[in-house]
């Protein structure tokens, strides 16, 4: 398995992405540090000192001996380390510098190989392969290595990994990767630094010589001080290879090979979708009679970037896009006419290359002709102030076209300054009131360009204000646009900046100068900590939402401001919530349920129903997790009642994903309260809803929720298939799970991830169980055991207990097929640890379950007290 771990994120607009790969035997975080401490590892020195890189550490198994890992050969493991760098949305952008250490610089080498020849049927892998600027090799052995000689003399002892046998020294395929690499590095440019080993280890001696260190590349190897293991573990700043390697990093480009990187565009498949879909709404006809032709159209396509979430979005933007060129057309060659020659020579001019899909040229013909009409018209300025707001609005349109939200920013700007001259007061009010303008939109109609212009204009009233509070106020108004963006985003930068700008808008904002300016902070502060602790699966950042929470409740009263009071309650509840699926206790539950009581008391069903039936939903959640741990058949039955009543207060037509989630968490409800009773018609219930909630959830607007969805849609039918023993319905649970895994970004949401994989893997050992397929128990037992892999006992030792009994009964289906004593006795440690997470209060029918198979594991190892005739130690089922 890849794993791809961020040391640090650039702090300063992105220059580089530099990702550091391992050796044999090595590990992501123990190669570049001594000994394993944080304090040693070098890539962080590195984050610290050059602001404008975002640094990597790559994993991946390379064991020396098959004792220690499974590690593919050399080719197989670089197909693999290529596909997830395409594959990861952080990577879509800037340069890349590859850093590699023994096999990590040959792993280097193949999948560059790899991607070369698949560069001209994959675009991804072309734009991937373009912006690889710099490759520094440490100490690898470009021909090969005498530790994999020694280990292939040895292998009767250490079982040479397939990683470890094509290292041998001399090997005819490492020679010709590397005669193919010389020859393709040097056709694009890249440039390189080569360090070698100066010293020999004390067991295997020179493990890369001189010679084999030198891969042929233009510059000269660089010797180090140390040996093949210490050289990639620099003590302190001073070192060679600290110092070599940094100024490698910041050392500029002049050959001009890499071009700056512009967004990802999309697929040429996902371009002719777009375009066949407009033509079927009769769009692409509509816009042809507007004299907009063809190849416009497919221009604006293609400039929609990556960024999108969906092809909804990716159409709706599109349709946008086609709407405003066919407005720009009509409005400047035939509707502005402004009197002005200069103006409507300009109009025309904009007009035509619109109409030709030339959009930069347009913009700049705007730009040109607003400056040029400034210089000329200034002592007509106020009678001729409509000219040039024409001008802005035609190159607003521009931008938008082409995507520009700094230069749509910039326009937007300017009129203000037109409008309000000299009054700053004024600027600065309109200038928040289109920054909400454009948030509201973004927001409403699921538009990320939107967003991002209302971020800019919220950077522009910052640097406006003229005071402290009105400062405080932009900074809230930023840090809310870039919570909106991070929702949507698959990585977290957007959530940290707004954490940065709300802890500098408190920095500079006592509470005692500015009171609803600082509860608002701290407010706006707690929502965007309990987006990312929730994503993260961070209890300290949680417990952090929770502190800002009641910090903002110092300042918001119920007597003074009932309906901020109840907003903030119903969050607060929502944090503690969230905090209580941590725990195995119910303590903080309890105190999420007062919380929104608190809530309700201020904001009832008729003044404030989307609220009201908001924090019924919230109810509803906490009531069911707090019926499935202590097994409640009543607590779930008035969480299902919460969410009835919810769904009352909204309308499906117009509220349509929240609608969804809500019936979505009332399939969940159903799910456990039907599995409890045994009752297939409330699992049938279960069924309807979750199918329902599935229906509406279709666009690009809550992605995560659609995979959520999916995920509970499975379980429901994992559920019935049990009760039911219908192996349609489990085949149809496990097939679900296995299409959603990818749907989940495993860094940013391990527990959804794990959960996808419990279920999945729950599902296909009934399966195997109904059928007596033995491979269907054992790719349960691989689900089982991957879901375990992103939990800790206790960091989620909820989810982690309820895993490990997945697990247990995974190994016991398995391992009663054949009699295998091994995976019994392993059923009995995983249902043995379930057992006792489970403590004395809390799903206790769930327990008294393990218990039973506790008792028959023991039973089948022949040792009925739970000890094995081999010895093993005591597995008791306490007192």
């Amino acid at each position: 398995m890849t794993t791809i771990e961020v040391v640090g994120s650039a702090e300063a607009p992105l220059h580089a992405n530099v990702l550091f790969l391992h050796g044999l035997g090595g590990h992501q975080r123990e190669t570049w540090s001594i000994k394993g401490k944080d304090n040693t590892f070098w890539p962080f020195w590195l984050h610290k000192e050059l602001s404008d890189h975002s640094i990597f550490s790559v994993g991946y198994e390379a064991g020396v001996s098959r004792w220690r890992g499974r590690a593919m050969d050399l080719p197989g493991r670089a197909n693999g380390i290529l596909n997830r760098f395409i594959a990861d949305q952080r990577l879509k952008r800037g340069r890349i510098i590859f850093i590699g250490h023994s096999l990590g610089g040959l792993v280097i080498k193949q999948f560059l190989r790899i991607a070369s020849e698949e560069a001209s049927s994959r675009p991804e892998v072309r734009d991937f392969l373009e912006r690889i600027e710099k490759v520094a090799f440490i100490a690898t052995p470009h021909s090969g290595a005498d530790l994999a000689s020694w280990a292939d003399k040895l292998r009767i002892f250490v079982r040479p990994s397939a990683a470890t046998s094509c290292l041998a020294r001399n090997d005819p395929n490492l020679r010709d990767l590397n005669h193919w690499y010389r020859n393709w590095s040097r056709e694009r440019g890249i440039q390189h630094l080569v360090l070698y080993e100066s010293m020999p280890t004390s067991i295997f001696g020179m493990v890369v010589k001189p010679d084999n260190a030198d891969p042929g590349v233009e510059g000269r190897p660089s010797e180090v001080n140390g040996d093949h293991w210490t050289i990639c573990r620099p003590p302190d700043r001073e070192h060679d290879t600290y110092v070599l390697v940094k100024d490698f990093i910041q050392r500029r480009s002049n050959t001009g090979s890499v071009q700056p990187f512009d967004s990802e565009k999309l697929s040429n498949a996902v371009v002719e979708k777009l375009m066949a879909a407009l033509d079927q709404r009769g769009e692409l006809a509509a816009a042809e009679s507007a004299g907009i032709e063809r190849n416009v159209v497919l221009k604006l396509a293609q400039k929609i970037n990556s960024s999108v979430t969906s092809f909804d979005q990716a159409l709706r933007e599109l349709e946008r896009a086609v709407d405003t060129v066919v407005a720009a057309v009509a409005n400047e060659a035939q509707q502005s006419k402004s009197n002005d020659q200069q103006v409507d020579a300009a109009l025309v001019a904009i007009a035509e290359k619109s109409a030709v899909g030339d959009f930069d040229a347009a913009a700049q013909v705007a730009t040109t002709a607003l400056d040029e009409w400034l210089c000329a018209q200034e002592e007509k300025r106020k009678s001729v102030l409509p000219n040039a707001l024409q001008l802005i609005e035609a190159g607003l349109r521009q931008d938008i076209l082409r995507r520009d939200e700094m230069s749509a920013a910039h326009r937007i700007l300017k009129r203000m300054e037109l409008e309000h001259g000299e009054s700053r007061l004024e600027r600065f009010s309109e200038l928040r009131a289109r920054q909400d303008e454009w948030y509201e939109r973004g927001v409403d109609k699921g538009l990320n360009f939107d967003l991002l212009v209302s971020v800019e204009l919220a950077r522009f009233a910052i640097d406006a204000a003229s005071s402290t509070n009105e400062k405080v106020d932009a900074m809230n108004d930023l840090g809310m646009a870039l919570l909106a963006l991070g929702h949507r985003e698959v990585n977290s930068e957007r959530l940290k900046e707004s954490i940065r700008i709300y802890d500098e808008a408190l920095s500079i904002c006592p509470q005692a100068s500015y009171p609803k300016g600082w509860g608002t902070t701290q407010m706006n502060k707690g929502n965007t900590l309990c987006e990312l602790g929730v994503r993260r699966g961070s209890v300290p950042l949680l417990e952090l939402a929770v502190h800002a929470y009641r910090q903002s409740l110092q300042e918001w009263r119920r007597t003074e401001s009932p309906e901020v009071w109840g907003k903030i309650h119903s969050n607060l509840g929502s944090a503690l919530f969230e905090l209580g699926s941590f725990s195995i206790g119910i303590a903080q539950f309890e105190e999420a349920i007062d919380a929104y009581a608190h809530s309700q008391e201020v904001r009832g069903p008729e003044e404030f129903p989307v609220g009201w039936a908001i924090t019924q939903n919230n109810l509803g959640k906490a009531l069911m997790v707090l019926g499935e741990r202590r097994e409640s058949s009543q607590e779930l039955k008035e969480a299902v009642q919460k969410f009835e009543a919810a769904l009352a207060k909204l309308s499906r037509d117009s509220d349509p994903v929240r609608w969804a989630i809500i019936e979505g968490n009332r399939s969940e409800a159903l799910r456990v309260w039907g599995e409890l009773e045994g009752d297939p018609q409330i699992l049938s219930k279960a069924l309807v809803a979750s199918e329902n909630a599935l229906a509406e959830l279709q666009g690009d607007r809550a992605p995560l929720h659609r995979a959520e969805c999916r995920v509970g849609l499975a379980d429901v039918k994992r559920a019935l298939g049990e009760l039911t023993r219908d192996a349609a319905l489990l085949r149809d649970a496990a097939e679900i799970c296995r299409e959603t895994e990818s749907e989940f970004i495993r860094a940013e949401g391990p527990r959804n991830w794990s959960h996808c994989q419990s279920v999945g893997g729950n599902a296909t050992r009934s399966l195997g169980e109904i059928e007596k397929d033995e491979s269907a128990l054992a790719v349960a037992l691989k689900c089982c055991s991957a879901s375990l892999e992103e939990l800790s006992r206790f960091k989620y030792p909820a989810d982690w207990t309820l895993a490990q009994y997945n697990l247990g009964r995974a190994l016991l289906a398995l391992g009663k097929e054949h009699m295998n004593l091994f995976l019994i006795a392993e059923a009995v440690s995983a249902l043995q640890a379930a057992w006792d997470g489970m403590g004395r209060d809390f799903y206790p029918l769930t327990q008294k379950k393990a218990e039973i198979l506790l008792m028959v594991a023991n039973e089948m190892l022949g040792d009925p007290n739970g000890v094995t005739p081999r010895g093993r130690r005591a597995l008791t089922l306490g007192n």
